[in-house]
């Protein structure tokens, strides 16, 4: 890996843990979320559109995921990247399900 993909994949590793956080104290932790909840969650962190359909894909239900523009191509493809993304920060879950809510799988 070189340094530039270093420093993206710490971006979006940071962007994931900073929506997550604030998803569960506005909503709590049991996600999935709605796309009006997530879509309100970026704005309120001020977050850029770099990684907004990141945060759609990883956080939202997966029947609200065609609110958010996305096609299966997009949704496929960043499922992909943003688990392994999230999965190196040491969080566990499925996509559109456990990923953005609540704790990482085994701890009490």
């Amino acid at each position: 890996m070189n340094v530039k993909e270093f420093f993206e994949k710490r971006k979006l590793r940071k962007f994931i843990q900073k929506v997550r956080a604030e998803l569960k104290e506005r909503y709590g932790g049991l996600g999935p979320y709605t796309y009006p909840q997530v879509k309100s969650t970026l704005k309120g962190i001020g977050s850029s559109s770099q990684y907004r359909d990141f945060a759609y894909v990883l956080f939202c239900d997966p029947g609200e995921l065609e609110k958010c523009g996305l096609n299966s191509v997009d949704i496929s493809r960043m499922s992909v990247a943003a688990g392994k993304i999230d999965s190196q920060a040491g969080h566990c879950g499925s996509l559109g399900g456990g990923f953005g809510g609540g704790d990482s799988v085994g701890s009490d």
